[in-house]
């Protein structure tokens, strides 16, 4: 199968899990609840207060950025070299964490709660997870430009099969 073929595959999937995980509640969430040790911090409370806006769809969505980053903590390259490098399961980025108040994204469970936090306020903003996910992978600039130009598929397409070749390895 060619990678075009491949990535168009991938991205329907993609697709259709998001929109199955807006069309269906469900009573019990995915995603494996955070439970954090000790008293919680100001920025803490800031992260959990951006969840229930969307409730159990960014559980699904959260669980699938997290298997599409790390295979869900599974891929040791998820914890880099760098410290200003994005970390963790969800590969938080130093400006997203700072973006819903810190926290610690070198601790796996705090990176996942800073993830789905970050998820939440993207959601916030776009007013839809196909956007939002983009935003959290491609940058907030660069899905805004490509919407600003009128959503050239050619221009989406080429950034996005670039994080479908590398969330498939």
């Amino acid at each position: 199968m060619s990678g075009c073929a491949r990535s168009t595959l991938i991205a329907l999937s993609v697709v259709q899990t998001v929109a199955l995980a807006q069309a269906v509640e469900r009573t019990t969430p995915t995603y494996p609840p955070v439970a954090l040790s000790g008293t919680r911090s100001s920025a803490h409370r800031a992260i959990e207060s951006a969840l229930p806006s969307v409730g159990t769809t960014l559980d699904r969505v959260a669980y699938a950025v997290d298997g599409a980053e790390s295979s869900h903590g599974a891929d040791l390259t998820m914890w880099r070299p760098d410290p200003s490098a994005p970390q963790g399961p969800m590969q938080v980025s130093e400006a997203a964490a700072a973006d819903v108040g810190g926290g610690d994204r070198f601790d796996s469970m705090e990176n996942r709660v800073i993830g789905r936090a970050y998820l939440a306020q993207l959601f916030q903003r776009y007013k839809n997870w196909p956007d939002a996910i983009a935003a959290y992978n491609w940058g907030m600039g660069n899905v805004d430009n490509w919407v600003k130009a009128g959503r050239p598929a050619d221009k989406f397409v080429i950034g996005v099969a670039g994080y479908l070749r590398r969330a498939s390895r």
